[in-house]
């Protein structure tokens, strides 16, 4: 499988060691640039658990260690949530953007 623009990919030490920490991309450009045999150039931006582009990067990648999530124009937010959230489920990188409340607001008057 060569992913293609669109693809939402789940990125692990499978696809390269520099990825102990999985990431979530979706597919910018596929370069055609020489590479070892099995490894390619990708444009991605990375994503957040929202599923939004938080920083353009390039990668150097196996393709046979990428678990693609979504192809394309498939790509559609379902009741399940997106599949950049569900991915981020996946690899344990969801967390609440916002801390959790621990008492209601209390008013304060300033003297």
């Amino acid at each position: 499988m060569t992913p293609r623009a669109g693809d939402v990919l789940l990125v692990d030490r499978r696809a390269s060691v520099q990825f102990l920490t999985p990431i979530v991309v979706r597919v910018i450009h596929v370069h055609d640039w020489t590479t070892h045999l099995g490894w390619v150039w990708l444009l991605v931006y990375e994503l957040n658990p929202a599923g939004e582009a938080v920083e353009q990067r390039d990668i150097f990648v196996q393709v046979d260690g990428l678990l693609v999530i979504g192809r394309g124009s498939e790509v559609q937010p379902d009741a399940g949530g997106s599949p950049d959230r569900r991915a981020a489920h996946a690899c344990g990188r969801f967390r609440s953007e916002r801390p959790a409340r621990t008492s209601a607001p209390t008013s304060r008057s300033v003297r």
